[in-house]
């Protein structure tokens, strides 16, 4: 299992998806079911397009004190993260700003002029772009 190879415990909140070309000019995305074989689930191509999966979370807690592993809310966050950057997430400008503060804070810690220098960030991409 891909949770037992990064060390998670809390795997009810994942799943593995799917993005497989079809035999369409489209490509599908579904979540693997656990009980059934992955290639009773999906089309795979005769001409070895690679099948990509995704680990990512499935189902969300009410309260994110809920996670109890560092990893799990670290893999939370990056989701979440991805998420608002390609506005599949709608977050407001304000909040976005915010949330985009409280990840340097915890990234980079209290400013320190000495420490922390102009366009240390570079290009990390923490705002989407539209609310530039």
């Amino acid at each position: 299992k891909a949770a037992n190879t990064i060390g998670l415990r809390e795997t009810w909140y994942f799943g593995l998806q799917i993005a497989s070309p079809t035999n369409t000019a489209f490509a599908t995305e579904m979540w693997v079911d656990e009980n059934k074989r992955v290639t009773e689930q999906i089309y795979i191509p005769g001409d070895n397009k690679p099948v990509q999966f995704y680990l990512l979370v499935k189902f969300y807690p009410l309260k994110i004190g809920d996670l109890i592993q560092d990893i799990t809310r670290h893999l939370f966050y990056l989701q979440v993260k991805d998420q608002i950057l390609s506005r599949i997430i709608y977050a407001p400008a304000n909040v976005c700003v915010m949330l985009a503060s409280y990840a340097l804070q915890a990234k980079y810690g209290d400013y320190d002029p000495t420490k922390h220098k102009v366009g240390q960030l570079g290009e990390e991409p923490l705002i989407p772009k539209e609310v530039m």
